[in-house]
């Protein structure tokens, strides 16, 4: 696929920035010349920066200001006079009020391009060397129904909301195109049912459409045996197998009311899971970034793997079929027990999964390992790729990322240790919002 380069042509026209706060309502007219990370088109005025939502690059747009900052200005688009080409008009009647999308009115080929070119312009402007890099295909998959898990919002009415953008505010969802087809059936029904099923203390409601159907009621109250009653008939009536409450209480279980299956298969490996724990948002994605990391790692029947940030084993087990063993480390206890479960089931014995603070002040990769897969959360992990760096065995390092500015200040840490970005490629597990996710292999040299 070819990457765009963004627009730097010339603003076509000037305008004044209105001062006063009667003039707030005024329109003006601008020229976006480019777009910044989270979708908004960028405008100059008098000098001055404007960020405007819903205005795309290389487009002559009709704006309302929303914000003044000293440095810069917030703006919405009123009016689009010349569309770009890569313009189209969004599927869903929530896009411009609903935080979950930003970038609907971009072509899904566009969306791509937009995100690779972040990705790049994050490396370079981070001081890291591309100049031997090799840029891999993006991963891409399904831009609608993709997703198999949801969580809504109930407002006062007792309606199923998603969080409008900036997440200050409910907006009542009548459809989401972005729900798998199981899971946006689902959604209707139990929108339908709300007005008729207990709902005292219900804050938010959590469903799952991954092997098996499942609800999560999140809960500020405790509840009573009839109210339960209520939720059991209703779920086994449309097929619901599975249900359980969460407490609002920092650090209550689970609470299981009727146990299901949720679980996975990726190659032949059948993966289970509780509602609490974290799963890839995208099947189809999550399938080629597996395999492009086992590719990218290399281990083979005689290496041993060192992977860090392993979870419940989502990568850990299909590479351990390649490699001689794989030892996985994670903080979060159950994760650990799950994926030794995972491994089991499948008949899968050269793995070691074990409980790590890995970010612990006497925590080092253990000696002799060359190959670690490296998948930490959204704030990084600097302090471990300096305990990497120093650990002269290792020689490849596999990157999985989910925030790029996290990931050039880690990869930082490896380029001046003697490692090279080798390889790169964009991750779009989220189409339709501009969210950034990334796999990258370095070699020391």
């Amino acid at each position: 696929m070819a990457h765009k380069q963004p627009f730097q042509g010339a603003v076509r026209h000037q305008s004044k920035l209105h001062q006063p706060s009667s003039d707030s309502a005024k329109l003006l007219r601008v020229a976006i010349q480019d777009m910044t990370h989270d979708g908004r088109g960028v405008a100059k005025v008098e000098g001055k920066t404007v960020f405007v939502t819903g205005a795309l690059t290389d487009e002559l747009v009709d704006i309302q200001v929303v914000h003044q900052k000293s440095q810069y200005a917030e703006a919405k688009c009123v009016a689009v006079i010349e569309a770009s080409a890569q313009r189209i008009t969004p599927e869903c009647q929530h896009f411009s009020v609903c935080g979950g999308c930003q970038l609907q009115h971009l072509s899904i080929e566009s969306q791509v391009d937009f995100k690779h070119n972040q990705l790049a312009r994050s490396l370079v402007k981070s001081g890291i060397n591309t100049s031997q890099t090799q840029w891999h295909q993006p991963l891409v998959g399904e831009p609608w129904h993709y997703r198999r898990r949801a969580r809504w919002a109930l407002n006062r009415q007792g309606e199923l909301c998603f969080r409008a953008m900036g997440g200050k505010y409910l907006v009542v969802i009548k459809d989401c195109q972005q729900l798998s087809k199981p899971l946006n059936d689902l959604f209707k029904a139990l929108r339908d049912a709300m007005l008729h099923l207990p709902r005292q203390g219900i804050d938010e409601i959590e469903c799952f459409a991954i092997g098996e159907l499942s609800l999560v009621l999140h809960t500020n109250q405790q509840w009573r045996d009839h109210q339960l009653t209520h939720w059991q008939k209703w779920c086994d009536s449309v097929g619901i197998v599975g249900l359980a409450i969460q407490g609002a209480e920092r650090g209550q279980a689970l609470q299981t009311i009727k146990a299901s299956q949720l679980h996975y298969c990726l190659n032949e490996i059948r993966f289970q899971f509780s509602p609490d724990q974290f799963v890839q948002t995208h099947e189809m994605v999550n399938a080629q970034m597996v395999a492009l990391a086992t590719e990218w790692l290399d281990a083979g029947a005689d290496d041993q793997v060192l992977e860090l940030f392993c979870g419940m084993g989502n990568f850990s087990l299909p590479i351990a079929k390649r490699a001689g063993s794989l030892l996985g480390l994670e903080l979060n206890e159950q994760s650990v027990a799950t994926a030794k479960e995972n491994a089991l089931a499948n008949h899968i014995s050269n793995v070691t999964f074990a409980r790590v603070d890995l970010f612990a002040p006497d925590w080092r990769p253990p000696v002799g390992l060359a190959h670690v897969l490296l998948d930490p959360p959204w704030d990084g992990a600097q302090v471990v790729c300096e305990r990497i760096a120093k650990q002269k065995s290792i020689k490849r390092v596999v990157y999985i990322s989910c925030h790029p500015a996290t990931m050039v200040r880690d990869m930082l840490v490896l380029q001046k240790s003697g490692f090279k970005l080798e390889k790169m490629a964009l991750i779009d597990q989220f189409p339709q919002s501009y969210h950034v996710e990334s796999i990258a292999l370095l070699v020391r040299v």
